[in-house]
């Protein structure tokens, strides 16, 4: 018993002295040792006490900064912290950063203006490309839409004459990017932009046929994959609500699964064509805040794509004819864990 609570004890003295900096994957791990840990000592009041104090006391040095503003809904817990050199201001949901802005420049001087366009949604990123593509091909001003607000970013990206509709199931979410006063992305581009709350694809398909020529779905995480949007008849909506050249833009990117090849499916099932940017035409800053990440756009035909339909860094797909496409009755996630894995294998990487 003394020797549980004596290695709990200088456990927690080493995280709070020292605060080692682990990666995200390498953090999960040694948590997910801990638990595994506490199993062994189920019939052990102290030890098992010890252990998950443990567990609770890494994830407040770690996660629960202090500062960090949460907000709890149905669908989980949103947090909402400084970075430590106090520069930027991030929301997570879970594991996953859902947005990031730049609050301080790097001499702590409070910044002004349009905040910069950070993440996945940053000039030049896959993202960013698409809607450039998009607007050389209607050579005026565009409607889009958004499935998932996160921190608002991609409000900034929306020229004066755009109209932009955003879709969100969690009315926390709306109230950290609208209404809290944390996150300006929304104030300072679009503070009167309309944000549909539901379920996105029951809202979607409340819209008029060819209402838009983007229609992002940003909604996946690495902790939850609403699946009924990665179906064939998900995809059929999105289809069916985009204007002539319009693009379909979903962000795949996630740890465990690998769901390029999904959307790949559901597209061609739906008699449209796929192109994959997997990030490789940039090199993320994670001290900014910059990331690249998997990135899938859809289209009626090649014309559609426009300018990334020429790119070498948007090749296009083809279904894997082995590959069951997934429906609103059938989808695999252990294949998607398991083509995940095998692309992150040493022997796939290798040249």
């Amino acid at each position: 018993m003394f020797g549980a609570l004596a290695a709990t004890a200088l456990i927690m003295i080493v995280f709070n002295l020292y605060r080692p900096d682990y990666e995200e994957t390498k953090f999960n791990w040694i948590i997910g040792s801990f638990l595994a840990a506490a199993v062994l000592f189920w019939r052990a009041p102290v030890p098992f006490a010890a252990i998950v104090a443990v567990v609770l006391f890494i994830n407040h040095t770690f996660i629960d900064v202090n500062g960090t503003t949460t907000v709890r809904s149905f669908f989980g817990v949103s947090k909402i912290a400084d970075s430590e050199d106090g520069q930027f201001r991030v929301l997570s949901h879970g594991t996953t950063l859902h947005g990031a802005e730049r609050i301080r420049d790097a001499s702590g001087k409070p910044v002004s203006g349009p905040p910069d366009i950070l993440m996945y949604y940053y000039d030049g990123s896959a993202m960013a490309q698409v809607m450039e593509a998009v607007r050389a091909q209607t050579a005026g001003s565009i409607r889009y839409a958004v499935v998932g607000l996160g921190a608002g970013s991609l409000a900034c990206r929306a020229r004066p004459a755009d109209t932009l509709d955003y879709y969100e199931i969690d009315p926390a979410i709306i109230y950290i990017a609208r209404d809290s006063g944390l996150f300006r992305f929304l104030s300072a581009c679009r503070p009167d932009v309309p944000i549909m709350l539901g379920d996105a694809r029951l809202r979607l398909a409340d819209a008029p046929d060819g209402s838009y020529d983007i229609i992002y779905v940003d909604a996946f995480s690495s902790d939850a994959i609403p699946i009924h949007l990665l179906t064939r008849e998900a995809m059929a909506i999105y289809l069916s609500k985009l204007r002539p050249h319009g693009i379909v833009v979903i962000h795949v990117s996630n740890r465990f699964l690998e769901l390029a090849s999904v959307v790949t499916g559901i597209a061609a099932a739906n008699g449209a064509l796929a192109r994959v940017n997997d990030g490789s035409d940039f090199t993320e800053n994670v001290n900014e805040y910059l990331f690249v990440g998997t990135v899938v756009a859809v289209a009626r035909n090649k014309e559609d794509f426009g300018a990334i339909g020429g790119s070498d860094y948007w090749p296009l797909q083809t279904p894997d004819p082995d590959q069951w496409v997934w429906t609103d009755d059938y989808s695999n996630i252990v294949g998607a864990v398991i083509r995940q894995l095998k692309a992150n294998s040493p022997e796939e990487n290798q040249p």
